[in-house]
This record gives structure tokens, sequence and C-alpha cells, in this order.
């Protein structure tokens, strides 16, 4: 699970849980069009947290 956090249209901080996918390089998330996508359009700074799994694999 990662969470974004960005402005909104509106000015106002946002942070949201969203799906993501880690290569450990870079960071994908998807969600669907739409009013994040027209916000992030607006104001593209922003930030990802990506949380550690509670039992994390052996590597």
């Amino acid at each position: 699970m990662a969470r974004l956090a960005y402005v909104g249209n509106n000015g106002s901080p946002r942070r949201i849980p969203v799906s993501s996918l880690w290569n450990g390089d870079e960071v994908a998330i998807c969600f669907a069009d739409g009013y994040r996508i027209h916000d992030l359009r607006a104001h593209p700074d922003g930030a990802v947290t990506v949380n550690a799994p509670d039992k994390p694999r052996n590597c």
C-alpha cells in the first residue's frame, strides 16, 4: 500500500491511499481518470509514501 500526497484543486492538501508497484527504482501508481488527475496536472508537486509489509519476504 502507498499513499499519495498532493495539493487539491482548491489549494487544500490531499493524502489518499493508492495501489502501487515499486521495482526498487521507480514507483508506479494507477487510478481512474477524474479529479485526482485534474488536480495533479494543475499542481504536479506531490509525494508518495510506500509502506513496508508487516512480514517482509527474505530477499
